[in-house]
């Protein structure tokens, strides 16, 4: 049993002693894990109007919300009885709204674990306005997948960006309808990006041997240090594309292996600039394949400093190649992506490949400045002004 999972079956016993269960005598605990590793508790709480009362996974989403966190990877609950204690169908569906189908719920009493579901196992065709929305579905589907975009949106700002900029930026990431994913700009802009945003999400990334992508391992790593040690959680770097497209193909990724023995912990999205690689959608998957095995966290299509930037054929290569992997690994699309459609397009093409469910910030990301406009209109909120054009 992992460390992990051990503290998740602590809290969840925590939890579940202080139960307000007065008319069944049935208490429960439960404990979830979001992404960025946090950890959230809560009990049953029952009320004389039985219907009225509460679950304990809907207190620990509760709690996990009121954080600001809306995703999570792990579930325990903690019940004493002969009988496994599984979520009510209501709950499984409460979950479903933050968790993929793959998501471990694991069965616990105070002898340990009893049982491992995953969450698709106990709620096999979970119910989702946003999957109708991808195919016009209405406008309360369509809100669903504004949602959706919204919390894998790495808001961006890249030209010329001034330290006023960097504050619109910032004060544009936490909206009315929750947080983005992160926000990205030049490393020296960290420092007041972590100042700004002490809570995540949303993360703070900076660009790395950007835009040129120079085939230099030990300024890539000294780059991406300087920013990690300043407070970025996730480094965007440049693959040198051209030495790989020209056959150094180990230079290229003696760059991408530097910059992850640099940084270990840090989210790794490299960026392959696909458009550079013309149609050839074989050459990106297999770039891809490489990036991944030097130990890229995520592939991204392009710094939107070309002619071409994000395309479906190029999202299509680089999801062929993550989808070959045996860890989980995500996948960004940048480079001309304004619009809600156009996020859309991308977000239902992952989940093509990827399968239902597979979309959300810790594997799925849109790099962009002006689509949180977009997208806030669809939520019916007032954008702020836009903080940088043209990415």
């Amino acid at each position: 049993m992992s460390e992990q999972l051990e503290a998740m079956i602590e809290m969840a016993a925590a939890a579940r002693a202080n139960a307000h269960a007065p008319y069944s005598g049935f208490k429960v605990g439960a404990c979830l894990r979001s992404a960025d590793g946090r950890l959230f508790a809560g009990c049953n709480v029952e009320n004389v109007s039985f219907p009225e009362g509460q679950c304990a996974e809907a207190s620990a989403l509760g709690a996990m919300v009121a954080a600001g966190v809306r995703e999570l990877v792990e579930v325990v609950v903690f019940a004493e009885g002969a009988r496994l204690c599984t979520p009510c169908g209501g709950c499984r569906q409460r979950l479903a709204e933050f968790a993929g189908p793959e998501t471990p719920v694991h069965i616990v009493d105070s002898s340990g674990p009893r049982a491992r579901f995953t969450l698709g196992a106990l709620l096999p065709h979970a119910f989702r306005l946003d999957r109708a929305g991808a195919g016009g579905g209405g406008p309360a589907a369509d809100w669903g997948v504004a949602l959706r975009v919204l919390s894998c949106i790495d808001l961006t700002s890249l030209n010329d960006a001034r330290d006023d900029d960097v504050a619109a930026l910032c004060a544009k990431a936490v909206t009315p309808r929750g947080p983005v994913a992160a926000v990205c700009s030049w490393p020296e802009h960290v420092p007041a990006m972590a100042r700004r945003l002490p809570r995540r999400p949303p993360g703070i990334a900076a660009v790395v041997n950007f835009p040129a992508g120079e085939a230099d391992p030990d300024a890539a790593a000294a780059e991406a240090l300087r920013a990690r040690q300043a407070g970025a959680d996730e480094l965007d770097l440049v693959f040198p594309y051209r030495a790989w497209l020209a056959g150094r193909r180990d230079e290229a990724l003696a760059v991408v292996a530097a910059v992850r023995g640099a940084c270990p912990e840090s989210r790794l999205k490299v960026i392959l600039e696909t458009g550079a690689f013309g149609e050839d959608a074989a050459a990106m998957t297999e770039a891809g394949c490489a990036v991944i095995a030097a130990g890229a966290d995520f592939l991204k299509t392009s710094t939107g400093k070309i002619a071409q930037g994000a395309s479906p054929q190029a999202a299509r290569a680089l999801l062929a190649a993550i989808a070959r992997t045996d860890r989980p690994v995500g996948f960004k699309a940048s480079g001309g992506i304004r619009s809600l459609a156009d996020a859309t397009r991308y977000l239902a093409l992952a989940e093509e490949v990827m399968g239902p469910g597979w979309v959300r910030p810790a594997r799925f990301r849109i790099g962009a400045s002006g689509l949180l406009d977009a997208v806030l209109a669809a939520l019916g909120g007032d954008p702020a002004e836009t903080a940088a054009e043209g990415y």
